[in-house]
C-alpha cells in the first residue's frame, strides 16, 4: 500500500520512510530516495518515467524495495501525468512512499496536482505532527540525540536537562522541529562544562517568552494532538471519532 508521509519540513519523515523499507523490503533492497524539489525534469524522464514510459533507472533499482519520492507536490504537471502511466504497470513490484509539506487533496481540488496520481499516492496518508505539537516527546527526544552526541568532558548519555530547562524547551514553538532541536542537544552536549544543563544555559531564543506561544495557542495545539490520536485508534473513521470526542464529524474535516 502507497504511503504518503503529510507535514511540514524535518518532522521525520524520512526516519518513518527508512523504517517502512526496513520493515517491509528484504536485506538486499534498496530504498531509492528521490527529492523532487531539486532533481530536473530531465532527471525524472530518465530515472523515473524511463523510455517508454514503463519506469527508468530508479524504478529498476526500487525493485522488491522502496521508490521514496520526497516533496512530491514539486513535480511538474507532465511529469504527473507521466508518472501515473508508471504506476499502473503493476510489475515493478516496489514500495512507494512520498512525502509532501502541502496539502495535496487541496491542490487536487484546485486543479493542481493530478487527480488520479493523488488517489494513487495517497492510499495511506499519515500526518507527521510538527515538535510543537507534540512536546511530551522532547524529553525521550533530547535522550535519543544525546546518544548520538559527543562532550569533551563527559560521557554524553550522562548529561541531564534539568526540569526547568525541559519545560522551556516544551513551551518554545521549534521552527526548525527535529533539526532544530537536534543541533541544540548536540551544540549543549559540545560546550557544556557541567552534567546538569538548567535553563539558563539554553539559547536566548528559547528563553524569551515573546517566542511562547499564548495560552489559546498551545491549548489549540494540544486539541488538534488529541483530535489525531483518537482519529488514529478510530483507524480513520471520522464518524466513530466524532462520536468520542462528542463533536460535529465536520469539525474532523
Amino acid at each position: 500500500t502507497p504511503v504518503l508521509l503529510m507535514g511540514e519540513n524535518d518532522t521525520g519523515k524520512i526516519a518513518v520512510a527508512e523504517i517502512l523499507h526496513a520493515a517491509t523490503g528484504a536485506p538486499e533492497t534498496q530504498m531509492v530516495r528521490i527529492d523532487c524539489s531539486l532533481s530536473s525534469e530531465a532527471s525524472f524522464r530518465d530515472g523515473l518515467i524511463g523510455e517508454n514510459g514503463e519506469g527508468g533507472a530508479w524504478v529498476r533499482q526500487a525493485k522488491g524495495g522502496t521508490l521514496f519520492l520526497q516533496h512530491l507536490q514539486c513535480l511538474t504537471p507532465p511529469i504527473q501525468k507521466d508518472l501515473v502511466s508508471v504506476l499502473r504497470n503493476t510489475a515493478h513490484g516496489f514500495r512507494l512512499v512520498c512525502t509532501t509539506t502541502e496539502d495535496l487533496e487541496l491542490l487536487t481540488d484546485e486543479g493542481k496536482f493530478h487527480d488520479e496520481l493523488f488517489y494513487r499516492v495517497a492510499s495511506l496518508p499519515v500526518q507527521m505532527p510538527a515538535l510543537r505539537d507534540r512536546t511530551e516527546d522532547i524529553p525521550l527526544l533530547v535522550k535519543s540525540y544525546l546518544g548520538k552526541a559527543t562532550s569533551p568532558h563527559f560521557d554524553a548519555n550522562l548529561i541531564e536537562f534539568t526540569d526547568d530547562a525541559l519545560a522551556v524547551m516544551t513551551a518554545y514553538h521549534w521552527p526548525g522541529n527535529l533539526t532544530e532541536l537536534f543541533q541544540l542537544v548536540s551544540k549543549i552536549a559540545a560546550t557544556t562544562e557541567t552534567r546538569i544543563v538548567t535553563s539558563q544555559q539554553l539559547p536566548l531564543r528559547l528563553r524569551e517568552l515573546k517566542n511562547w506561544p499564548s495560552l489559546a495557542e498551545y491549548l489549540a495545539g494540544q486539541e488538534k494532538q488529541y483530535r489525531e490520536m483518537v482519529l488514529h485508534a478510530c483507524r480513520g473513521d471520522k464518524a466513530a471519532a466524532a462520536k468520542v470526542l462528542g463533536v460535529e464529524v465536520a469539525v474532523l474535516g
